[in-house]
C-alpha cells in the first residue's frame, strides 16, 4: 500500500495521495525515512542534557527557604 502511495505522491502529491488510498500520511512518512537514520536502525536519537532554569525574580533566597518560621 506504501508503495503506491510513494508513486501516486509522484503525480497529485502526498496528501492526496494518502487520503485517495485511505493510507495515514504519517505512515507513509514513517515508510520514507532515511536509512541512516537513528529511528530507521531502532535506535534512540541522541538528546543533549536538559539546561537548569533560570531562578525567577521573585524566589526566596536559600536563606528564607531554610529558615523555620
Amino acid at each position: 500500500m506504501i508503495a503506491g502511495v510513494t508513486d501516486l505522491a509522484a503525480l497529485i502529491g502526498v496528501a492526496d495521495a494518502c487520503t485517495t488510498l485511505g493510507v495515514p500520511r504519517s505512515s507513509s512518512y514513517r515508510a520514507i525515512q532515511p536509512a541512516g537514520s537513528p529511528k530507521a536502525n531502532g535506535e534512540e536519537a541522541e538528546t543533549p542534557p536538559p539546561t537548569p532554569r533560570p531562578r525567577p525574580a521573585r524566589s526566596l533566597s536559600d536563606a528564607e527557604r531554610i529558615a523555620d518560621p
